[in-house]
């Protein structure tokens, strides 16, 4: 989560695409105006904060751009990853590999199923 956004230096991009998120809107059963709804604010360390998943791979993929220039990075648009492995628990952080696979998305109207790749 944040975390990760904060080790990884995103996460000024991520707050000025992202809102936060203060508390919570709650109604008993029944009630549907507003001013009948109760407001519960969170009670939390870390303020949680919300975008819209293309907004957040924007924000990736621009910080890519602007402080990775001199590295391999590939961007594969239209491709599911799906986590396989997060490496092995006994090593350390910096040196557990990751195993992830890549699958083509495909169109709802074509065949429903995914091509899978490297």
């Amino acid at each position: 989560g944040q975390s990760a956004l904060h080790k990884f230096g995103v996460y000024d991009d991520f707050v000025k695409a992202s809102v936060a998120v203060e508390g919570r809107y709650d109604w008993q059963p029944g009630q549907t105006k507003k001013e009948e709804g109760r407001i519960t604010l969170s009670n939390k360390d870390v303020t949680s904060r919300v975008l819209a998943r293309d907004k957040l791979v924007g924000a990736l993929y621009y910080h890519i751009l602007e402080h990775y220039t001199n590295s391999n990075i590939d961007f594969l648009f239209g491709y599911e990853l799906q986590p396989l492995s997060f490496g092995d628990e006994n090593v350390s952080e910096d040196d557990g590999l990751v195993s992830v696979q890549f699958s083509k998305c495909v169109d709802s109207k074509e065949k429903s199923q995914y091509v899978t790749s490297q």
